[in-house]
């Protein structure tokens, strides 16, 4: 029996599954958080992703995931921003001497406000995730619904939410080892040279990527 409109669900969220946990932007994004700031900066991290993946939801629905695919122009300015966001955290990453870690309220808060932030910008200005939702969701919408919008929307929300449950356990696995690493100086530097290293192989990437 169809829900909302949406054919083969199960297919759908068994689908979702493999493409969420395939390692991306996103996960490299999720782990170095979890890595640099523990299990609460790759929470905040993933509810960022999370908020990035309603936005695609949502501009889905009203169409504009259609413009992003067939304007090249909205999809090069889109690419370019995102492309120089993630070369900007890699040049940081690389150039980031170790921190100390202090408990004072306010910089945990401003942490985690920067960990949000930072996954909502790296999902949002990655025009490859609207451009999935165009050629995946609708294969398990029924075209001759009349709420093809709330079918989409309904796919959407299943896969944050299981992109959300993923990072959450993946920010809670990395975070139980990473003291063990950030402890040692040596550690912490290799870790900020691969994952900047990775950052600015991944913004050129996307730079480089055509549709």
């Amino acid at each position: 029996m169809d829900i909302f409109g949406v054919q083969n669900l199960w297919l759908f969220i068994v689908s979702s599954i493999v493409f969420v946990t395939s390692p991306g932007i996103d996960t490299m994004l999720v782990l170095n958080k979890s890595m640099s700031g523990g299990k609460k900066a790759g929470i905040y991290t993933s509810l960022g992703v999370s908020t990035g993946i309603l936005f695609h939801t949502i501009i889905g629905v009203l169409g504009l995931s259609l413009i992003i695919a067939q304007a090249s122009y909205v999809f090069t300015i889109i690419k370019v921003v995102g492309a120089a966001y993630l070369i900007y955290l890699g040049i940081v990453k690389l150039w980031k001497q170790k921190e100390r870690i202090t408990n004072s309220q306010n910089s945990n808060q401003e942490s985690s406000k920067k960990s949000y932030w930072t996954g909502v910008i790296t999902n949002i200005f990655n025009p490859k995730v609207a451009i999935f939702f165009l050629a995946f969701f609708p294969q398990f919408i029924d075209t001759n619904s009349n709420a093809v919008g709330i079918s989409f929307l309904f796919l959407g929300s299943i896969f944050m939410c299981l992109t959300l449950l993923w990072f959450i356990i993946v920010s809670t696995l990395i975070s139980l080892f990473a003291p063990l690493l950030t402890k040692s100086k040596t550690a912490n530097k290799w870790i900020n040279r691969v994952s900047g290293g990775l950052f600015l192989a991944m913004g050129l990437k996307l730079a480089l990527t055509n549709k």
